[in-house]
């Protein structure tokens, strides 16, 4: 899946499969992980996040684990 670089002290990258609805997401810390049954407009308005709302947005982020079906995959 092809990533896009993100401004965030919390994510280095992140993308979408629109056939999956699938989003990947590469942490700072190197670690990657893929988050099942995401829709469009919630990876939409988490990349619209930039530093600025660093705080809710890094909120938004760490809660995608409680929403989401996800598997760590490096």
């Amino acid at each position: 899946m092809r990533r896009g670089t993100m401004k965030s002290e919390l994510i280095k990258s992140v993308g979408y499969d629109q056939k999956t609805n699938t989003m990947e997401l590469e942490y700072r810390d190197g670690k990657v992980f893929l988050y099942f049954g995401v829709p469009f407009s919630t990876f939409k308005a988490l990349v619209r996040a930039d530093s600025s709302t660093i705080k809710s947005a890094g909120a938004s982020w760490v809660a995608l684990r409680s929403q989401y079906k996800y598997k760590q995959i490096s």
